[in-house]
């Protein structure tokens, strides 16, 4: 019986470059930028199971993917 695989997406908004960065550590290989949500979602669903299939593993079953957004803002303090 395969389970369902969860797999951890981490995508970093860039205000420059204005794109999400994405990487995972559940993905080896995973790096991809994308300018929205929806076209990072339509990545992923290509990229995650190509990707796992080259790095050996075959039968992943269905995938859960968790998308975490962030993003980093410099805020100027002053005292």
């Amino acid at each position: 019986m395969v389970t369902e695989k969860r797999i951890s997406v981490f995508a970093e908004w860039d205000p420059e470059a204005e794109v999400f960065s994405v990487t995972s550590e559940d993905v080896p290989g995973l790096v991809t930028e994308a300018r929205n949500s929806e076209i990072l979602v339509e990545k992923l669903r290509i990229i995650i199971p190509e990707l796992l299939e080259l790095n050996g593993n075959q039968d992943h079953g269905d995938l859960c993917v968790e998308i975490f957004y962030t993003t980093v803002e410099k805020v100027n303090v002053y005292v």
